[in-house]
């Protein structure tokens, strides 16, 4: 793999997660992931997503017993100067994960251009609670695409009312 630029990859389970993460060669190309059916995977911590630094799609689907995509959010804005830690991340989509209940980490996704979530009965909010020193950041000021179906539980994108202002498609 001494040429590899550009890496794809579908996933399965947190152990080959795991894998992936721990190769520099391929943490350093992966561009795209696709997790998909992580069997018995109750919780999944996305804050291991962040040393993927050329990162542009994600996708997560059929994982239903997915209940978070929990982040340390507190550690990261301590440790950093700024607190963004996916910054090449584009699009993201989430698909038939029923019990997860937000997305709250897409608030450190400051360039995000896409998001999709779909058949996510068990979301309530998009981004719930972030930090304080959080709050007065423009979330969401590239994205061009918001699609949002079959979400029976959502109650909220966020706490207060967001501009959008490069919002294309809704």
């Amino acid at each position: 793999l001494k040429y590899l630029e550009v890496l794809s990859l579908t996933l399965n389970n947190s152990r080959a997660l795991h894998c992936v993460l721990s190769s520099h060669r391929l943490r350093s190309c992966t561009q795209a992931l696709y997790l998909k059916d992580f069997k018995s995977s109750k919780s999944l911590d996305v804050s291991a997503l962040a040393d993927l630094k050329h990162l542009k799609r994600l996708q997560i689907v059929e994982c239903y017993e997915l209940e978070e995509l929990k982040m340390d959010y507190t550690g990261v804005v301590q440790n950093r100067s700024q607190p963004f830690v996916f910054h090449s991340l584009r699009k993201i989509q989430i698909d038939d994960c029923n019990k997860l209940k937000d997305l709250t980490f897409l608030a450190f996704a400051p360039n995000l251009k896409s998001i999709e979530v779909n058949s996510c009965h068990g979301i309530q909010e998009i981004v719930s609670d972030v930090p304080e020193v959080m709050r007065n950041l423009n979330l969401f000021a590239k994205l061009q695409y918001l699609g949002l179906s079959s979400l029976s539980n959502l109650q909220s994108i966020y706490w207060k009312p967001l501009p959008f202002p490069h919002l294309k498609e809704m």
